[in-house]
Order: structure tokens, then sequence, then C-alpha cells
């Protein structure tokens, strides 16, 4: 049974991932509710319930606590959201065209990479060269004239702030398949970032 949930849940991911690609985006929601009917059964065949009793309160919390979060950026973000994202965390960023959805991830990938995390990052939206040059000049916080002049300088800053940390590919329209694959292949991964046009999904 949950052979056939995992295929019929791939095939649901394929559909939805064409229809957010497509500018009408006709079916998304109904597309939407049926594969989060579908992950809830995926996830109730699977024998993953944790029953917990009396667990130590300090060993609770230490769960918890800064030291096992991955730091956001920028510092007022990682504030509000309690000193960083757990591993498992996902967060999904939506909002209107043009409101600077993506230059909020490049933020948050440039502070990823300054923490030597390795990141996956799945675009699905803007060119790859325009986005690698946005996350390069926000890395070395050099405007792309200065770049262009004194590339040396910008590669030696890329070097030092684990540039190399950063695996970037571009999926259209891409399965949640794919991306598992590339997951696996580049493994350890700290962060998967999938950017879709209209909302960003990051997942810890």
């Amino acid at each position: 049974l949950k052979e056939i949930l995992l295929v019929k849940k791939d095939y649901l991911a394929r559909l939805l991932s064409s229809a957010l690609l497509s500018p009408e985006r006709r079916g998304v929601e109904a597309l939407m509710d049926e594969y989060i009917g579908l992950e809830t059964s995926v996830s109730a065949s699977e024998d993953n319930t944790d029953i917990v009793i009396a667990t130590p309160v300090q060993a609770l919390f230490e769960k918890t606590s800064r030291a096992n979060k991955i730091r956001l950026w920028p510092k007022a973000l990682n504030e509000v959201c309690g000193g960083g994202a757990l591993p498992g965390n996902n967060i999904l960023v939506f909002g209107r065209p043009e409101v600077g959805k993506s230059a909020f991830l490049i933020n948050l990938v440039s502070g990823f990479l300054y923490d030597k995390k390795r990141v996956l990052f799945v675009e699905n939206e803007d060119p790859t060269v325009v986005t690698l040059s946005r996350i390069v000049c926000r890395l070395t916080g050099m405007l792309e004239t200065e770049i262009r002049l004194d590339s040396k300088r910008a590669q030696s800053l890329c070097e030092e702030r684990h540039y190399e940390n950063l695996i970037f590919t571009s999926a259209t329209p891409g399965t949640l398949y794919d991306i598992q694959k590339m997951v696996d292949e580049f493994h350890p991964i700290d962060v998967v970032i999938i950017a879709l046009p209209g909302s960003k999904d990051i997942s810890f």
C-alpha cells in the first residue's frame, strides 16, 4: 500500500509542479489539497509515532536550544524565530510578485554559506546566471561593476565565505523525487531551498 501511495504522490507532484509553472495556474488548489491528503496517508502508513512519557525538562529543552538550530539571516528574523530553525523544519515564503522574495532568499543563502552550511538551491523561476550573480554580489558585498573590475578579489571573498558549499541547479518543472535524488547525491545537505514562481520553500 505504501509503495502505491508513493507512486501516486510522485505523479501528483509532477502535476502540481506543472500547474504552478503555468501562467494560469489552473487546478493548483485542488491538486494541493489532494497532495496534502495523500501526504497524510503516507505518513499514517509509516509506524513513526513517538510515545513520550515524562521526558526530563532539561533534555527536552536541550533539543530545541540555539546550539541545535540553524541560524537565520538577518538577525531580526533569527530572533523572531526563537534563535533559528531546527533540522526538519520547513518554511514557506509567499508574497505578491516583486516584493523581494528572491532578495530575501539570497540574503539567507549568503548567511548559511557564511556559517559553513551546505545549501542545495533549486531554481525554478529566474535564469541560473542571474540568481548566481546576485548570490555572489551579496556574499562578497561587492557591486556587479566592482566584481567586473576585480574578479580575483571577488573570488577570494567567495572562497573565504564558503561559496563551494552551494549546490545550485535549475529544475523546470522538476519533482520532489528529483530533489530527493539530489539531496542523496550531494549528502550531507543542511538546507534545501526550492524557488517556485510566487513562493519559496526552505527546508532544514
